[in-house]
């Protein structure tokens, strides 16, 4: 199974349903199919399929999923890019990731951007036309691989330079699945997509509604910057599935009675948000995860009166805590925390050196082979078994969610 598979079953099912909202606009999942499909054959016809790259900058809009959808369906992989990326930045992802074709709009490539016009540019504003030259049907190709690369995200380096995490369809495919399997999203609820499409937490906000047949409700820089009015708008909106760093919520005074489903990542819950958030009739999750194992590994159902913590691992994932022996620690001790399964990425973009000190193969835990990402946080298991994060083995923090290296 692909990622955009889930897309289509929906599709299929709930044809006339609203997939896509952004304030007045409003797009049915048969309307995103079909632009979809017309991208993905432009796409062909320029060669560009199975293993090759292109890049999404665009506003905060409704065409970002469906260009997603779209270079999907040619069987390329999507390099999701923050509207407000740095030029300098920018240019480095090109070149790293020799990404075949930048989709943009007006806005963005007018501000900066002259250095774009040494890449091949797909500008929405001006072509978005252009594609009812291709066929709507979906588009056939028989040389994919569930192995294929699905996405690249580019996270902080250590070296100063931006890394990219390759992302491949089986590892992006567990994710969903597991994450169906824990949410109780339907196909009437609303999802707010609100983090930057460069932070993998996205993922979760596009996918798992689509998966359910849900509509995906565009949260522009408007509404995200909106501090103290946010409940209100949300309520306007009839948000009803809500993936958002605590911080986000923790300047909101008001409640947003119709949020059903709310799950925090991204930095650390305290009780004290739980305790605000958790009320009858919702579901407010914890949960933990590296960009390298597909967006979350653990989650916890909170409740007020219960430790925070990060949980137990998802379905389809294996979650161990090991010393720096490599040896598994138990009683309370602390230790770095290792994933395996089936949703470790491939590695880093044109980093073997890191891509082999990070993702290691070891039999010393299942007596045979399995690979594992080294995360490099470190935690302790509570008396009952769930896992209590306790930091960074390294000078490495996060701010609303995004890695930074305080050198």
């Amino acid at each position: 199974m692909f990622l955009e598979n889930f897309f289509e079953d929906s599709m299929l099912l709930f044809s006339n349903a609203i997939a896509i909202e952004n304030g007045e606009t409003k797009i049915s999942y048969l309307e995103v199919e079909k632009t979809a499909n017309q991208l993905a054959h432009f796409l062909k016809a320029k060669k560009i399929g199975p293993e090759e790259k292109v890049a999404i900058l665009l506003p905060r809009c409704e065409q970002v999923p469906v260009m997603m959808l779209g270079v999907l369906k040619a069987g390329a992989a999507f390099i999701p890019l923050d509207p407000e990326i740095p030029a300098e930045r920018l240019n480095y992802i090109m070149k790293d990731s020799n990404a075949k074709l930048l989709i943009t709009s007006d806005e963005l490539h007018a501000s900066s951007r002259s250095q774009l016009n040494n890449y091949q540019i797909f500008n929405i504003d001006k072509q978005l036309k252009e594609l009812e030259n291709y066929t709507d049907t979906k588009p056939v190709e028989i040389s994919r691989s569930v192995n294929n690369l699905c996405y690249i995200i580019y996270t902080s380096g250590t070296s100063g330079n931006p890394k990219g995490v390759l992302l491949e369809h089986r590892n992006v495919v567990n994710y969903i699945r597991a994450a169906r399997s824990i949410y109780p999203i339907k196909q009437t609820d609303r999802a707010l997509q609100g983090f930057s499409v460069s932070f993998d937490a996205s993922v979760e906000e596009i996918w798992v509604p689509f998966s359910a047949g849900a509509t995906l409700v565009i949260g522009t820089f408007d509404i995200m910057r909106s501090g103290d009015r946010l409940a209100s708008i949300l309520n306007k909106l009839k948000i009803t599935f809500l993936s958002c760093a605590p911080t986000l919520l923790s300047m909101v005074k008001e409640d947003i009675p119709g949020l059903k489903i709310l799950i925090f990542g991204g930095e650390v819950c305290s009780k004290e948000i739980a305790a605000r958030w958790c009320k009858p009739g919702r579901l407010v999750f914890n949960t933990y995860g590296p960009t390298e194992a597909a967006v979350i590994a653990t989650y916890k159902v909170l409740s007020p009166d219960e430790e925070v913590t990060i949980g137990r691992q998802l379905p389809g994932y294996d979650v161990l805590l090991v010393n720096n022996k490599l040896e598994v620690v138990t009683n309370g001790d602390e230790g770095e925390i290792l994933i395996g399964g089936e949703s470790i990425a491939r590695g880093y973009l044109n980093r073997e050196d890191l891509t082999a000190q990070k993702f290691i193969k070891t039999n010393k835990f299942k007596g045979v082979d399995v690979r594992y990402y080294r995360t490099g946080d470190l935690a302790k298991y509570s008396e009952n078994g769930e896992i209590i994060f306790l930091g960074r083995t390294d000078a490495q923090v996060k701010v609303l969610g995004f890695r930074v290296e305080l050198s």
